[in-house]
């Protein structure tokens, strides 16, 4: 699911090395429905795609999956229709455009399209089959969510600043004050840490992120609202996922991510300029400065996924799979853009260690310390390799002592900043050994 808010909270610097491995990318154009254009918006976990194509006439929604192709699930008579969000069920919400105004459907497997009301936003659906609806632009928006069951229901004015997760929990806010609503218990408050509060993102497992009082907090039904460890988040928070994972930016452009364990990752800020969505594993895809569709993990860094003829690309959204979905152009003598799969196969273990000696050296360590770090990497890659059989344990016991000296050289040797990534690219090849 891509839905993202953003929030403007306090910012700061950071560093975070270049060096990289690549994964391997298949690219699928998945062409049109007749004309020359089309673009992919999100994709589900069972691997439907949706977005919109141009019919040579008129702009029709569409869903696509591997057995199926692109199909055309209609307009209900208006001019043009755009799909914007689908949920694990298949579930389906966008946009339609009329002469006179713009209009909202929910599309369903078994009973095809239908208008849900002249809305100017479709906010997101959750798998629950909860579409959120808003009106206006300005300070106040008004909010509806809608299902088929109950139909519409007014949650009121807020701010432009609103999400759904997959549970169907919404996050507003107004007035300083950040709120939930759900079917459950309706919309309340969540509570404050002695100041203005703003919730940011809210994840599957409907835990909600934001700041108060100038400090980050997470909130949950159980436990109410508490600080999270960390002393800031820099910029924006756009995602939060169901590992506690934040995903955010700064005004100029930086991306970062954020969990308990690893810290605060900078997303190579001279490549990466926007974040679309984020996996529930933590992989990043958005634009890049070089108007291509990136993809970004703490292991991989940045990886350009390219385009299909033409010079520009972008990604919108990611599901657990490695499906990166989006568009790009077709050639650029017409700038006409079709929609893309970039399915990616995450680089191997053997090439993330290689990546993390390369990150090693780029720190222009004292060649005592770059040398201690280093031979506990080659031990991982020689294990890892076929010269001496390949064995994953011995090689995540490498990793662990690696995490270890790096420990031992934090905030003197190495920065806090540099040592966090340094340990979550460790821990994520850990990660890939032991679920082999």
């Amino acid at each position: 699911m891509n839905i993202s808010r953003f929030v403007i909270i306090a910012a700061i610097a950071f560093h975070f090395p270049s060096a990289r491995a690549t994964p391997v990318v298949q690219t699928i154009e998945l062409g049109t429905l007749g004309g020359p254009q089309s673009t992919a918006k999100d994709v589900n976990e069972a691997g439907r795609v949706v977005g919109c194509s141009d019919t040579a006439t008129q702009w029709h929604a569409f869903v696509w999956d591997e057995a199926s192709g692109m199909r055309d699930i209609d307009t209900l008579g208006s001019l043009n229709s755009c799909a914007v969000d689908v949920n694990d069920r298949g579930q389906i919400a966008g946009d339609r455009y009329t002469e006179n105004e713009k209009r909202t459907f929910f599309w369903d497997p078994s009973g095809g399209m239908q208008d849900i009301g002249a809305y100017q936003y479709v906010v997101g659906i959750s798998d629950t089959g909860t579409v959120l609806l808003m009106n206006g632009g300005g300070p106040l928006c008004s909010y509806t969510v809608w299902d088929q069951v109950h139909g519409h229901r007014d949650l009121g004015q807020f701010d432009w600043t609103a999400s759904i997760g997959a549970s169907g929990r919404v996050v507003l806010n107004g007035s300083g004050n950040a709120y939930v609503w759900d079917d459950a218990l309706g919309l309340r408050e969540i509570g404050t840490l002695g100041g203005p509060t703003y919730a940011q993102a809210v994840n599957r497992l409907g835990q909600v992120v934001g700041v108060s009082n100038g400090l980050p907090f997470v909130w949950d039904e159980a436990n109410g609202i508490r600080p999270l460890p960390v002393s800031t988040f820099p910029g924006y928070v756009s995602e939060f996922n169901d590992a506690g994972q934040a995903l955010g930016s700064l005004f100029a452009g930086d991306l970062w991510r954020w969990d308990a364990t690893s810290g605060l990752l900078r997303i190579d800020a001279w490549w990466a300029l926007g974040a679309r969505n984020m996996s529930s594993s933590g992989a990043v895809v958005g634009y890049a400065k070089n108007e291509h569709a990136f993809y970004w993990t703490p292991a991989t860094g940045i990886s350009d996924l390219g385009t299909v003829g033409g010079s520009y690309s972008q990604a919108f959204s990611i599901n657990d799979q490695g499906w990166v979905v989006g568009e790009g152009t077709h050639d650029d003598i017409d700038y006409n853009f079709r929609a893309i799969i970039w399915k990616v196969a995450p680089a191997t273990p053997l090439d993330l260690v290689a990546s993390l000696i390369a990150r090693v050296e780029v720190l222009n360590l004292s060649r005592g310390i770059e040398n201690s770090l280093d031979s506990k990497l080659a031990a991982a890659q020689l294990v890892l390799s076929d010269l001496v059989g390949a064995d994953d344990v011995a090689a995540v016991a490498m990793l662990q002592a690696f995490i270890a000296s790096v420990e031992s050289q934090r905030g003197g040797s190495i920065s806090n900043e540099d040592a966090n990534a340094l340990i979550s690219a460790a821990q994520a090849i850990e990660a890939a050994l032991t679920a082999s």
